[in-house]
């Protein structure tokens, strides 16, 4: 088991892309995805609960984007004010701009999304965590995203959102979504399934955890991919501590306990 801690585990800390792994939702949610950028839609919106796996998705998309040839931008908005996004837009572009003067970033945006409009060249533009930005940073979006929509083909923005979140944005939704995107909670099965290639891609056996502790895994955590990593990381720290072979439904529940004791502080 000591073997997981020697490689670059894929339960701890923010998830890599490369431990992306594919369910059901996952991958209708990339179909959607991909059909707003070949059929060159304006805006869509990327819709789950917190934990559910939006940022993997939004960075493992964009990276295959770009592996393809195409322009694509990941931005992370939250806590940004209007001139902290549209900065870091600008960044994710190769513009250069004054930071104290959004209006100059945003003409900057738009001056570039209509170059790349007059050469037919596909642009998708990932914000993650909008809803958790400040109120300025929203406007500056919807207004960027109600300036963009009819003019410049071949541009597509997407936004992950939580899903109780979405009032803040009713009139963008409402007028110019092209299509809602969710993401859900993995079944036992894909549970059961994402820990036990998650453990092989680190060159360890699936056996590590005992079914039963993964059905133990899967109830605690309710399926949600971030707690399903935290109690696997927290299982296997115990484990290795009691110099264990395997993750046994003991370990399970005494890390739940741990974990879920330290969300209620």
């Amino acid at each position: 088991m000591s073997d997981y801690f020697s490689n670059e585990g894929p339960f701890g800390g923010r998830p890599a892309t490369r431990w992306f792994f594919s369910t059901a939702s996952r991958e209708e949610a990339w179909a959607r995805l991909l059909f707003l950028v070949e059929q060159g839609r304006s805006f869509g919106a990327l819709v789950g609960e917190p934990g559910v796996g939006k940022t993997l998705l939004l960075t493992a998309f964009v990276e295959q984007l770009q592996r393809q040839g195409i322009q694509a931008a990941y931005v992370d908005a939250y806590g940004s004010t209007e001139a902290q996004l549209l900065e870091e837009l600008c960044l994710r572009l190769g513009l250069t701009t004054t930071a104290d003067k959004p209006f100059q970033a945003l003409r900057a945006i738009e001056e570039y999304l209509y170059a790349v409009h007059l050469m037919r060249q596909p642009l998708v533009v990932c914000l993650d965590h909008l809803d958790r930005a400040r109120s300025s940073a929203r406007q500056a979006f919807s207004s960027l995203v109600h300036r963009s929509a009819g003019r410049f083909s071949g541009v597509t923005f997407v936004a992950a959102f939580q899903v109780g979140r979405l009032s803040r944005f009713a009139s963008l939704m409402n007028e110019l979504a092209d299509l809602r995107v969710e993401l859900h909670r993995f079944t036992f099965d894909e549970t059961a399934l994402y820990v036990n290639e998650l453990v092989k891609g680190v060159g360890c056996s699936p056996e590590i955890f005992d079914m039963r502790a993964i059905e133990a895994i899967h109830a605690k955590s309710g399926g949600l991919p971030r707690e399903i990593n935290r109690l696997c990381e927290l299982s296997l720290l115990a484990a290795t501590a009691e110099e264990r072979t395997r993750v046994e439904t003991d370990v399970v529940e005494a890390a739940s306990a741990e974990l879920f004791s330290v969300h209620a502080r």
